[in-house]
């Protein structure tokens, strides 16, 4: 998902068009969704990374706000600070009950990867560091 200085003017509320689109598609076709990296509006100019689970009938079941966010400073070229753009959430659900068994919401941003990197290159650069 996008995130950068503006990226707040592509976060809706959970009851906005996005998500009431998938709720109908929910219910419709009879099936749970699990819609992980949502951009939800927060304060102004700033959002909530938000994993949603809806079940067949449309109706959000567990909502999940990411609580820890990743600040990372190594050196003056390798910063980020998702809390300059995303709002921390305040609690962690416990798992819902769904047709497949238990399922935890969570959320993870791999927004901090500079384009030629994967996670291992950034582990190691961390270690090394």
């Amino acid at each position: 998902a996008y995130l950068g200085s503006d990226s707040h003017k592509y976060a809706e509320p959970l009851d906005g068009p996005l998500i009431t689109k998938y709720k109908n598609l929910a219910k419709e076709f009879n099936v749970w969704l699990s819609l992980g990296g949502y951009k939800e509006c927060a304060e102004e100019k700033k959002m909530y990374n938000t994993h949603l689970i809806v079940d067949n009938n449309g109706e959000a079941r567990s909502v999940y706000r990411k609580t820890h966010l990743f600040d990372v400073s190594i050196d003056k070229e390798t910063t980020f600070h998702e809390s300059a753009v995303i709002v921390k959430g305040k609690e962690i659900p416990p798992p819902v009950n769904t047709p497949i068994g238990k399922v935890g919401l969570s959320t993870v941003s791999y927004t901090h990867l500079r384009a030629h990197e994967t996670e291992a290159d950034v582990v190691c650069r961390l270690l090394l560091a």
